[in-house]
């Protein structure tokens, strides 16, 4: 469980049904006055973070580190171009997988088994998500589709 404080920052909270729960201050996130946590329905494990004058923080959480940044230039590093205007390819090995893009809002707009590219130009210009999963293997990042 997470706990905001206006003046310390974010504790992540174990043995939250114990007399005692243990709290502890979460160094990744260097802001203070967080003021909610919020968790994605898709994906559990990824976590957004609101705060006064920081905006909202992307990360991940597990109940053993608590929440840590996810690096958004090196999480899209797996794919190229980036702004593209058709076909979108894969950095890694040729290997089967599934991809799903989402625009902005996080609608589903497309799912598509690929191997190692994908055609996207059916979708209108915009900024979506790209998940691939390969061998229980997951990468996100962002792209800008132009037309």
């Amino acid at each position: 469980m997470y706990v905001c404080t206006l003046r310390d920052g974010l504790f992540y909270a174990t043995a939250i049904n114990s007399a005692n729960p243990v709290l502890e201050k979460l160094s990744c996130y260097p802001f203070r006055a967080p003021q909610r946590v919020f968790f994605n329905p898709y994906n559990p494990g990824d976590v957004w973070v609101t705060s006064y004058g920081n905006g909202l923080r992307r990360g991940t959480s597990s109940p053993s580190i608590g929440i840590s940044d996810k690096e958004e230039t090196a999480a899209a590093s797996f794919f190229y171009p980036n702004p593209l205007a058709g076909p979108i390819n894969f950095n890694d090995p040729p290997e089967p997988g599934v991809v799903t893009v989402r625009n902005m809002a996080g609608n589903l707009v497309a799912v598509m088994n690929v191997m190692v590219g994908a055609d996207l130009s059916f979708l209108p210009p915009g900024i979506y998500q790209l998940t691939i999963e390969r061998n229980g293997k997951r990468n996100s990042g962002k792209f800008i589709l132009t037309k």
